[in-house]
């Protein structure tokens, strides 16, 4: 396996559902690819460990799933029905062979940034896992496009898609991009009809207190974001493509502290890993989804 010091990977499935899956697909610490082991990490099967040291980080939240919900033992069957209905293990198995040393740098960099989002995470030390979270946004922004328009053998097809993802947007920036890059990629998909939801209840607090949180996020959120329906007392909906600028909303509002009136009132968060607690994962989910989608739209030009 690649080698992520300090850390290193260890199988969550068990030794019946690894001999089931397709050689390719099976984590053996050699040579393995790195799209594979950030797909195994995000499916919440492949844990995490010091190098040396023996303390684990079981990874077992399946951020492909909106419910976060694990494929268990069919795994394989699973993911590759994500794909798409006549994509089989062996097929995806037979793709991450033939592509592994493509973009392994880039996936290299991500499953570095994801790692600590773990780590961070199973220390309930949620804030921190936050910055991961942003810089895992930061990374994907430009590349992930890339990525996706990399498969035609079209040049010209190739620039004219490229041009298109920044649209007429005067922000230039690759969050705008990204953003522009949804929205085409999803055209005419129900996925865009879709919202994720961040509840600001927590266990054992009162509503009035989920009120106040959320209503603390709602002043960071800009003008278009606040449609009405999408905002309520202790619940905000963000468009699936909207999620993008919603983390950057919060992350302005909390770390830009004195670059705006509108900021996230130390106050009003009172704990902030209680926050980033309830929108953390969510946010990844979401992430999860678009690397999926891009997975599956360019494996199936190359089945074509």
């Amino acid at each position: 396996m690649a080698q992520y010091l300090p850390f290193e990977f260890f199988d969550n499935l068990s030794e019946h559902a690894k001999s089931r899956l397709p050689v390719g697909l099976q984590i053996t610490g050699e040579n393995d690819p790195d799209v594979l082991v950030l797909i195994r990490l995000l499916s919440g099967n492949l844990g995490i460990r010091y190098a040396g040291v023996n303390k684990k980080i079981k990874q077992e939240r399946n951020y492909f799933s909106p419910e976060f919900k694990s494929m268990g033992s069919k795994w394989g069957r699973g993911f590759s029905g994500l794909v798409g209905e006549e994509v089989t293990p062996s097929d995806v198995a037979k793709y991450i062979q033939a592509r592994k040393f493509i973009n392994k740098s880039f996936y290299r960099e991500i499953i570095y940034e994801l790692i600590n989002y773990f780590v961070h995470r199973s220390r309930s030390s949620h804030t921190s896992a936050f910055i991961y979270l942003y810089r895992l946004l930061e990374r994907i922004s430009y590349c992930f496009p890339l990525i996706y328009v990399s498969m035609t053998e079209d040049f010209k097809k190739t620039y004219t898609e490229v041009k298109s993802f920044f649209g007429e947007s005067k922000e230039k920036d690759e969050k705008a991009f990204f953003k522009v890059f949804i929205d085409t990629i999803f055209a005419g998909d129900d996925v865009l009809q879709t919202t994720v939801d961040f509840s600001f209840e927590v266990h054992g607090e009162s509503v009035d207190d989920a009120a106040r949180l959320c209503n603390a996020v709602k002043k960071v959120l800009n003008k278009e974001f606040r449609e009405e329906g999408f905002l309520r007392d202790t619940e905000i909906s963000m468009r699936y493509q909207n999620v993008g600028q919603f983390i950057i909303a919060v992350r302005n509002g909390f770390f830009h502290n004195l670059s705006k009136q509108n900021n996230l009132d130390a106050e009003a968060l009172r704990d902030s890993d209680v926050l980033f607690k309830l929108i953390n994962d969510k946010c990844l989910g979401w992430i999860a989804s678009i690397f999926l989608a891009i997975f599956s739209y360019n494996m199936s030009t190359v089945r074509e």
